[in-house]
């Protein structure tokens, strides 16, 4: 008796497991990223050495050692934790303020063409004016103390996130409201199942950009008119010369922002899974 033959695998079949495997062996973005980090850090190093000023260009080991050294010690009688306490407590308190007054001017300008008369060209003629010319007038107003810095940061964050949820609303497609309504769906449901949907993945990139401009914002007052932050460690390292706490800061800020910005996508991949998929 012949034995069997065997049973050769459809093309298609093949096709799927040779992407399956092609998959498998590309390499983890994760790999790119600490490579392009590690690239920076060895070129930093290298011109550090080649300068050979701990003053025009600390080399990453004494930025490391100045941050061991603040994390257990002090800068002019001022913990290193206690700054980043205050200036993210200030960044998220003002941001998370100009957030809700900038979706709810946007929707209400995308919904109402009276509301977007009045609002517009007030958010389109401050829009232009930098935070940074804020400070001398909020300054003048409200001191140095704490309430000037947050309305700085709801300034900033105002106009960005408003525009971009406008925008984002007015951009959805009529014929997808046009449908719900011919379903027989409500105004509110329209704007809470359909609109609001479809729009979230431009109101969400608005927000992730204002957190940057608040940021720099923050940075800015705190240079000028604080004792405490982040933004003021800096500006005294600077006037000291002491560089190497200059990137200390500088390196906080951008770890706590990029923990900001990826919370929000982590946000953004629950709330918008399609978005960027055909």
């Amino acid at each position: 008796m012949n034995p069997p033959h065997k049973m050769l695998p459809a093309s298609g079949e093949k096709t799927a497991r040779t992407k399956q495997s092609l998959r498998g062996r590309r390499t983890h973005p994760l790999f790119f990223s600490l490579l392009s980090i590690a690239g920076v850090l060895l070129a930093w190093e290298a011109l550090s050495r080649l300068i050979h000023s701990p003053v025009l260009l600390p080399s990453p080991s004494a930025v490391v050692h100045a941050a061991i050294g603040l994390a257990f010690g002090s800068f002019q009688g001022v913990s290193l934790w206690d700054d980043i306490v205050i200036s993210t407590v200030r960044v998220l308190l003002g941001y998370f303020i100009g957030l809700a007054i900038g979706l709810l001017l946007g929707l209400a300008m995308a919904m109402n063409r009276t509301i977007k008369a009045l609002v517009d060209p007030l958010i389109e003629g401050l829009r232009p004016v930098p935070p940074l010319a804020w400070i001398p007038l909020l300054v003048i107003w409200f001191g140095i103390g704490e309430f000037p810095k947050v309305l700085l940061l709801v300034v900033t964050t105002v106009p960005i996130v408003s525009i971009a949820t406008m925008g984002a609303v007015l951009g959805v497609q009529t014929d997808m409201a046009m449908a719900a309504r011919s379903m027989g769906a409500s105004g509110r449901q329209v704007m809470l199942h359909v609109v609001l949907p479809a729009a979230l993945p431009g109101i969400l990139t608005g927000a992730r950009i204002a957190t940057a401009a608040g940021w720099s914002s923050l940075v800015a007052v705190e240079m000028i008119a604080a004792e405490r932050g982040l933004g003021w460690l800096i500006w005294q390292a600077s006037s000291y010369l002491e560089t190497s706490v200059v990137f200390v800061g500088m390196v906080c800020i951008a770890a706590i922002a990029l923990s900001i910005d990826r919370l929000l996508r982590a946000m953004e991949a629950k709330l918008v899974p399609w978005k960027g998929k055909v």
